[in-house]
């Protein structure tokens, strides 16, 4: 994809198809698979996007493979039980394992990390 950029003082006009790609690279993409059903959401943050799944620790009935992507960068992580419920009951534990994700896929980004789901391939 061609860029486009601006001298300075001049201004870009964006079409909605570049509308869409900025937004694509910028926003972090969430999707819980839990118990055969895929949760999906999108936020300017991380904790935004899990806390916009509009899931109550209630709602969590099984282990989960959270998926966190931005733009062509993405991670998975493997949640058990006990632990998906508390992140949907706490917001301080959301917070909290949306900044460790953060680290992983930018982490992963520098060094094609192996993540514990993509060991056999």
């Amino acid at each position: 994809k061609a860029r486009k950029t601006a001298k300075k003082g001049e201004f870009i006009v964006l079409s909605p198809t570049d509308v869409g790609a900025i937004k694509d690279e910028l926003f972090y993409k969430v999707v819980l698979e839990m118990a055969g059903i895929k949760y999906k959401a999108e936020g300017e943050t991380i904790d935004e996007a899990i806390a916009s799944l509009g899931l109550d620790w209630q709602q969590i009935k099984a282990k989960g493979v959270l998926t966190v992507s931005q733009g062509k960068n993405s991670y998975q992580h493997l949640f058990y039980l006990n632990q998906l419920k508390r992140i949907f009951a706490n917001k301080v534990t959301r917070f909290m394992w949306a900044k460790r994700l953060e680290l992983l896929l930018k982490a992963g980004k520098k060094t094609n990390e192996i993540t514990p789901l993509n060991l056999n391939k």
